[in-house]
């Protein structure tokens, strides 16, 4: 029997949490967005080790995962920038370095052919980051947990280097300077 599909449907299944999460944080219901994102976050990891352990990759799984990843972030950083819960500034940061990826994914794609999508381990970091701090703010914001302002600060400060990190990193292997990749004609 053939399983190669559960992590695709498993990253859809974080595509379509993403207007829900959207809306219970926009909404104010912060428990329910806390668990929606939590397993959501989780799902991130389980899609992937599934994938790798059991060689279910597949190029639609490549696709579907970053934009994923995207999709919830953007449903989480922008409410809670609006819920003045975040710097907005953050919020901004992330939705640039995400637009300037899928731009460099675009250009490279017409410029240099199919894009073989394969996240960065810097990208990564970025990504566990972000969500580690979207649940502290969700624990923050439960009030069943007072945590101390100076982590808070810290996650964003940590958040804002590894987004500019990474997404230079994307833009350098992008621009065809990357030791791997030929450089563009």
């Amino acid at each position: 029997m053939n399983f190669t599909w559960i992590p695709n449907a498993i990253t859809l299944a974080r595509i379509f949490s993403a207007i829900p999460l959207a809306w219970l944080l926009m909404t104010g219901a912060v428990w329910p967005a806390l668990i929606l994102f939590l397993f959501a976050g989780l799902s991130d990891a389980l899609d992937g080790w599934l994938a790798r352990r059991f060689h279910w990759q597949s190029q639609l799984g490549g696709y579907l995962d970053p934009i994923a990843d995207k999709a919830l972030m953007l449903a989480a950083y922008v409410p809670l920038a609006i819920q003045q819960w975040l710097p907005l500034w953050l919020a901004a940061l992330i939705v640039l370095r995400d637009l300037l990826i899928v731009a460099g994914a675009f250009a490279w794609h017409f410029l240099r052919g199919p894009l073989q999508a394969e996240p960065l381990l810097q990208g990564r970091i970025n990504t566990v980051l972000q969500i580690l701090l979207v649940l502290l703010v969700l624990l923050d914001q439960t009030g069943s947990l007072q945590l101390p302002p100076v982590l808070l600060r810290s996650g964003i400060v940590l958040v804002a280097l590894s987004t500019l990190v990474s997404g230079t990193c994307y833009v350098i292997r992008w621009s065809g300077k990357h030791p791997e990749q030929e450089p563009l004609p």
